[in-house]
């Protein structure tokens, strides 16, 4: 059985150490532990998706977008926490990443679920 981790979206299924109290895990590792969710995640998701949406949406948004959108000429110092942002998302079924499009390493394209009315 696999969990997504809260912090940084990855799933992790269980390990020897888990067993005892498998229910109660949240997160992958200690790391995610120490850098729980803040309330600045919380923008940045709704960034995320207000972005995707838009006036003008794209059809495909590159994570690379997002992060220098947001974060400007520093981008490339937060990138992992717009792809954690993303794959929290994508977890909660909000929007769609599609892996076969990966350009680079660090990128990840995507697109936002069509509600259907």
């Amino acid at each position: 059985m696999e969990k997504i981790c809260v912090s940084c979206g990855i799933g992790f299924s269980n390990r020897k150490k888990f067993e005892k109290n498998w229910d109660e895990i949240q997160y992958c590792s200690k790391k995610c532990r120490k850098n729980k969710l803040q309330k600045s995640d919380e923008v940045l998701e709704k960034f995320i998706v207000e972005f995707a949406i838009g006036p003008n949406p794209p059809k495909v948004i590159h994570a690379r977008t997002i992060s220098r959108t947001y974060f400007g000429v520093h981008w490339k110092e937060f990138h992992q926490r717009v792809l954690a942002a993303i794959r929290r998302l994508s977890h909660r079924n909000i929007l769609m990443i599609h892996p076969y499009k990966k350009r680079l390493k660090q990128d990840v394209s995507f697109e936002i679920y069509k509600k259907s009315d």
